[in-house]
């Protein structure tokens, strides 16, 4: 089984930064105590902070799923900060060796 790395590119709507990024905290530590969670990381781009770019990694393809199908991934993510965004793209990779 190979690892599954998520880059998911968020641009927010300006005037709510701030509460997404309050939600991102808490969905960061429930993220990062799944089993198949290997890191969680959020980044906020240095020419636009109302964009965000999440840095995820997951055991496998399953552990993504269970990730995504959560319920505090549904009611932070699904329910409450996509309706706060302009552009919203995800990425999933799988390492390679070169």
């Amino acid at each position: 089984m190979s690892p599954i790395h998520v880059f998911a590119k968020w641009t927010i709507i300006p005037g709510h930064l701030e509460n997404v990024l309050m939600m991102l905290k808490e969905l960061q530590a429930k993220t990062r105590e799944e089993m198949g969670n290997l890191f969680f990381d959020i980044h906020q781009d240095n020419a636009d902070p109302h964009t965000l770019v999440l840095f995820e990694g997951y055991k496998d393809a399953s552990a993504q799923a269970l990730h995504i199908n959560s319920a505090h991934y549904i009611s932070v993510v699904v329910e409450k900060i996509r309706p706060l965004l302009l552009e919203r793209a995800v990425i999933l990779t799988t390492p390679i060796e070169v």
